[in-house]
């Protein structure tokens, strides 16, 4: 038997894509214009830059599927089970920023990095609140069959 399809959120494919465009640029810019030696490191330091971000970047995740929450940052990957999960909610954090927190029934939390859940285009603050919220339950819903084995 399987459940529902997964829940799945990515950083949209132009950012990284934007990157290594920028790293592409970069490259050429040493290839074809033979720049002083200055500039040449600095392109080549934004260059790898470049590619490095976009390589993280494309590898970041939220997933909500029959198994539990799982979200890869940066660096790292962290996932919470359903047997250990008790909700998402929407959170404010420091600079009036705003995200999902997966809190667990131990007390730990899980902050969404801000790149996964937040709009791609500027967006009013009542909005994205109401896009957030509407993530959360979802990601509740998704989770009450499980939770209740």
């Amino acid at each position: 038997m399987t459940g529902p399809a997964p829940l799945t959120w990515r950083v949209p494919p132009w950012q990284p894509a934007l990157l290594f465009l920028l790293a592409a640029g970069c490259a050429a810019a040493n290839l074809y214009a033979h720049p002083s030696v200055a500039i040449r490191v600095l392109t080549i330091a934004f260059g790898l830059a470049g590619v490095v971000m976009g390589i993280l970047a494309a590898r970041m995740y939220l997933v909500v599927d029959e198994d539990g929450i799982g979200v890869r940052r940066l660096l790292r990957e962290r996932s919470v089970d359903w047997d250990e999960f008790d909700n998402v909610a929407v959170v404010y954090r420091a600079f009036d920023s705003v995200t999902l927190r997966i809190t667990c029934r131990d007390g730990r939390y899980l902050d969404v990095p801000q790149s996964l859940v937040m709009p791609t285009k500027p967006t009013g603050k009542v909005r994205v609140h109401a896009q957030l919220g509407d993530m959360a339950r979802r990601v509740n819903a998704y989770g009450e069959p499980y939770r209740s084995r």
